[in-house]
């Protein structure tokens, strides 16, 4: 494939960072199920949109504030206690290509990371769960930052822990909250999403370009460039930590 057509190569972007949930890991349907079963047992609706708004991609303290406000400290307790037993007992799965897109970044000398909402705890069962141990060189979680997305915070942090500048990073995100938080940074956002009406509105929040899944880019070598295709001829230019 020619990467002359639909080709950007204003920037070399020499870094990537994944958001987990909807990226790394199909959570989608298990994120709908467990805030189900919580609201259930305390009596609160959650509506469609409730879930893009409130939900995915957001750190649980702001769903908890914007949904369930009426919580006692107890039945917060109890949330956390709930959500670490979903966590420790789920049976995780990749969202296809993603494992091979990792290996094929690390072949090409472009350092990842991993910027999520999520507890250190999640990530390491999912590394280990999906064998991706050392595939990302930084780890970003909910207990290293202060603000949770659509602030820009874990992607800034994620790209200085990786060295480089957010403008050089390409960031991967299934959630308009994601997509504006790697906007915020000044990185170059893909979008995860198999929804149609989703995906919609991750271009609306200012993603370049959204993607059912990994299977739909490859790092490739074309003369003397790396670069991350999109299945259609599209291209961003790489640049390896080590040329």
């Amino acid at each position: 494939m020619s990467v002359t057509k639909g080709i950007d190569s204003t920037v070399n972007y020499q870094a990537a960072l994944f958001d987990l949930d909807g990226v790394v890991i199909d959570t989608r349907r298990p994120v709908v199920e467990f805030w189900q079963r919580f609201a259930a047992r305390h009596n609160v609706t959650i509506a469609p949109a409730d879930y893009s708004r409130y939900i995915h991609g957001m750190p649980p303290e702001g769903t908890l504030a914007a949904l369930f406000p009426h919580l006692t400290d107890e039945q917060r307790r109890e949330y956390y206690d709930y959500l670490r037993d979903f966590e420790d007992n789920t049976v995780y799965r990749p969202v296809p290509g993603v494992k091979d897109l990792l290996l094929a970044l690390r072949q090409a000398g472009i350092p990842a990371a991993v910027a999520t909402s999520a507890s250190r705890r999640k990530v390491e069962i999912v590394e280990r769960q999906l064998g991706l141990q050392g595939l990302f060189a930084a780890h970003v979680t909910i207990d290293d930052i202060t603000r949770g997305k659509p602030d820009p915070e874990c992607y800034r942090t994620a790209a200085a822990r990786l060295g480089k500048a957010p403008e050089r990073c390409i960031v991967f995100e299934d959630a308009v909250i994601g997509v504006r938080a790697g906007v915020a940074a000044g990185a170059r956002c893909i979008g995860i999403q198999p929804e149609a009406d989703v995906a919609a509105d991750l271009i609306r929040a200012g993603a370049w370009r959204v993607v059912p899944d990994f299977t739909a880019l490859h790092v490739g070598v074309e003369g003397e460039g790396i670069w991350l295709k999109v299945n259609g001829g599209e291209a961003l230019g790489l640049a390896a930590s080590m040329r």
